[in-house]
């Protein structure tokens, strides 16, 4: 465990926690790195992305997340391809599940083709859901808890430089007009930003949110990275 976090001490973490996400439960803050891949940049070839979500001041590894998707699947479809992703502790042992259902084409055109993310646990227990809304200028997203019922809104920029710059996605509660949070995109650097379609994000949480919630904004991050910046170079 050299470039792992050790799991926090009992005392910090919330009775009703589920297995594994003990990390995610007392952090107010997380970072996610995805990983670069030599075939895409070699070969021009979509890969599986794989990403590693770490801790902000020391950057060592609290999860890691692999994607699981067919060859001939991420050849066709792109970044609107349907997905499974699964967010690994240091035992490789999953601790949560993503799906993303198949749409026409996710993100672009009519209301039906809008991109949607969902969250469980590796038994399938529902945890809940991020669906893209129809817009015209802002993009956004609705955060959904198990029973259907929003919880958040997110809302992004209607223009962005991506240049030296955060990207910011604001985090709304349901019905409220005051930021409580931000899924950001971070600079990674020119070469990177030229050469390659790795991308790297800020997530500053709610403040006192349960580790549930906090789990549909990690599957809020994906949705944004494949919809806003994968490919996109």
């Amino acid at each position: 465990m050299q470039d792992w976090m050790q799991p926090p001490s009992p005392e910090r973490v919330p009775t009703n926690c589920p297995p594994g996400l003990e990390h995610l439960a007392v952090m107010p803050e997380i970072f996610i790195h995805q990983k670069i891949s030599w075939v895409e940049i070699c070969c021009d070839w979509e890969a599986n992305q794989q990403y590693e979500i770490l801790h902000p001041e020391t950057n060592k590894r609290l999860y890691k997340v692999v994607e699981d998707t067919s060859c001939c699947t991420r050849a066709w479809c792109a970044e609107s391809r349907p997905l499974e992703m699964s967010i690994l502790d240091y035992t490789e042992k999953e601790v949560l599940h993503i799906s993303r259902p198949f749409h026409c084409a996710s993100g672009t055109g009519c209301p039906p083709c809008m991109d949607e993310m969902v969250i469980s646990t590796p038994d399938g227990k529902l945890l809940g859901s991020v669906k893209q809304q129809f817009a015209w200028l802002i993009p956004r997203h609705h955060v959904l808890d198990a029973s259907g019922d929003v919880v958040f809104r997110i809302e992004g920029p209607c223009w962005y430089c991506r240049c030296c710059s955060e990207v910011p996605f604001k985090i709304y509660a349901r019905g409220e007009s005051q930021e409580v949070g931000i899924i950001a995109k971070r600079w990674t650097g020119t070469a990177k930003e030229c050469c390659t379609d790795v991308d790297n994000f800020r997530i500053a949480f709610p403040n006192n949110l349960d580790v549930r919630l906090k789990a549909l904004l990690l599957g809020a991050c994906f949705s944004i990275d494949l919809l806003f910046f994968e490919n996109r170079g």
